[in-house]
């Protein structure tokens, strides 16, 4: 059964490829972070299945990452947006909701990096 669970996730993975082909550069960076979403899903489920570890912490930690960079994601999409500056604002600003976000949650990344950025800064 293995066997069978990698050829799947082989076959996922050449989704990705297919559209970089067909259709670009941004259509292929979608792609392939929604195939990586997809095999975490996948993963989580196998890992369920045969260890009986909880799938409830690993969905949390897939939405503390998904939850923030979507509704940036779905915008730039949709409203095309073609100035350097728009981007950079865009950045910036998704930049800043990440952070609150993940602030507001404690996650472990964030705490990582803010408490290794306090060190740097009292370094300096």
């Amino acid at each position: 059964e293995n066997f069978r669970i990698g050829l799947v996730r082989k076959l996922v993975q050449v989704v990705p490829l297919l559209l970089a082909f067909f259709y670009g550069i941004f259509e292929f960076t979608i792609a392939v972070v929604t195939v990586s979403y997809l095999l975490t899903f996948m993963n989580i489920f196998y890992l369920r299945k045969y260890t009986l570890l909880s799938a409830k912490k690993h969905f949390q930690k897939l939405s503390d990452g998904i939850i923030p960079v979507l509704p940036f994601v779905l915008y730039y999409k949709y409203f095309n947006i073609e100035e350097l500056s728009s981007k950079l604002i865009l950045i910036v600003i998704f930049t800043a909701v990440y952070f609150v976000y993940n602030g507001f949650k404690r996650t472990e990344g964030y705490v990582f990096v803010h408490t290794n950025l306090k060190k740097a800064v009292f370094s300096i």
